[in-house]
């Protein structure tokens, strides 16, 4: 599905979730019991789970994402995932593959983990099951990779502490606060703290090479082709 045909299908989804699209199984697609990532290389197993680099330029012709470079928009937003109550790594250079030159808007720096960078010439905009497209992991309204919800073990979702249905579907908005919690919520914050996010936009105590604000004076490159 084309980044136009989602965005053609995401009114729907607050009526009926209704098909929408192509139908076909590369790409963000919305059907009847919501909105699912799938594609070459996605992952459905276990955590943990690394980014998927072997087929991520197939997935990335699909999505159409804008090319990262000037950085004139550049948000973020934080991700949070537990299984069991236990923390998911959700891992650095998601988007970045230096060998085959790839370079997504939608990523993750290595010096900021949990943190969703959106870094384009220009704004856009883009969903959570566009970023784990990329990531190369399976996300659904009732799944996130090889997890699937059972009524023992339920799949939990918040933003900004209050739960959402359609995770994939979300439209990623600067500084949302992501959790997403398979299993028990024992010990899982709704919201979780904030420093990293922080840090990423120049206003925590240790701010990455890769964050915003008075920082980019001094940055060092935080992609493979930038000038």
């Amino acid at each position: 599905m084309t980044r136009r045909a989602l965005a053609l299908c995401l009114p729907a989804l607050t009526l009926a979730l209704a098909s929408c699209g192509s139908g076909g199984t590369t790409g963000v697609t919305t059907g009847v019991s919501g909105t699912t990532v799938t594609g070459p290389g996605v992952q459905t197993t276990a955590p943990p789970w690394k980014p998927e680099y072997a087929h991520i330029q197939q997935r990335m012709r699909v999505l159409g994402l804008p090319r990262p470079g000037s950085e004139k928009f550049h948000i973020h937003e934080l991700l949070h995932i537990y299984n069991d109550g236990l923390l998911v790594e959700v891992p650095g250079n998601i988007g970045i593959d230096e060998r085959q030159h790839v370079e997504s808007a939608l990523h993750t720096h290595v010096d900021s983990p949990g943190v969703i960078h959106m870094e384009a010439g220009k704004p856009f905009a883009a969903t959570l099951g566009e970023f784990f497209d990329v990531w190369g992991l399976a996300l659904g309204p009732d799944h996130i990779g090889g997890l699937n919800a059972t009524k023992d073990k339920p799949l939990h979702v918040f933003v900004n502490g209050k739960p959402i249905t359609d995770p994939a579907a979300h439209v990623l908005r600067k500084n949302d606060n992501i959790v997403i919690a398979y299993g028990s919520l024992r010990g899982v914050p709704l919201i979780p703290d904030t420093t990293p996010i922080d840090n990423a936009n120049g206003r925590g105590k240790t701010p990455g090479p890769c964050s915003i604000g008075k920082g980019d004076k001094k940055r060092t490159k935080c992609f493979v082709n930038q000038k």
